[in-house]
């Protein structure tokens, strides 16, 4: 069993997670494709740093601070919707459960497939509608399926080399 809190002994995950929450804020509002009811950007790169380095914590720090200074500094849309930071919370923890310390294939697509298919496409698009953003649930998750079936294949790609990366530069 992993100690998620060890990481937090030492002031380097703390200066790291800060990193990633800024380059989230980076990543989500500079370089994402966004339509009006779907969105494609590599936000989740800087999710799965933190939750690389940080744990289900570090991930649910970042995501959550991420999404949520994001809409505090630069909002878009509709200022701060706290569904979708929880959903950003949500994915933080579920990649750090499965991705903290670890890259094996198998973590990667698992983590992938949950975030994308239970949390970004069944419960962001319930938000977002709930929001006023798209037309009412069910439309809304039609339209949003292809967007999910592009990411879940988009993200595993990224992610494999992205975690290795990581790993070679995070050694303790």
């Amino acid at each position: 069993m992993n100690n998620y809190l060890a990481p937090f002994k030492s002031y380097k995950t703390y200066i790291l997670l800060a990193f990633f929450i800024t380059l989230y804020f980076v990543l989500d509002r500079y370089a994402a494709f966004q339509s009006e009811n779907i969105k494609i950007g590599f936000k989740f790169l800087a999710v799965i740093a933190g939750a690389y380095v940080g744990g289900p914590i570090g991930g649910m720090l970042v995501g959550g601070c991420g999404d949520f200074f994001g809409a505090v500094i630069m909002p878009k849309g509709g200022g701060i919707l706290f569904g979708i930071t929880l959903c950003e919370i949500l994915s933080g923890f579920v990649y750090g459960l499965f991705l903290f310390r670890n890259k094996k294939i198998l973590n990667i697509y698992l983590s992938v497939i949950i975030v994308e298919v239970f949390i970004d496409w069944l419960l962001k698009t319930y938000f977002l509608s709930q929001a006023g953003f798209g037309p009412v649930y069910p439309v809304n998750l039609i339209a949003r399926s292809m967007q999910a079936g592009i990411l879940i294949v988009g993200q595993i790609a990224i992610i494999i080399p992205f975690l290795g990366s990581i790993s070679k530069a995070y050694k303790e």
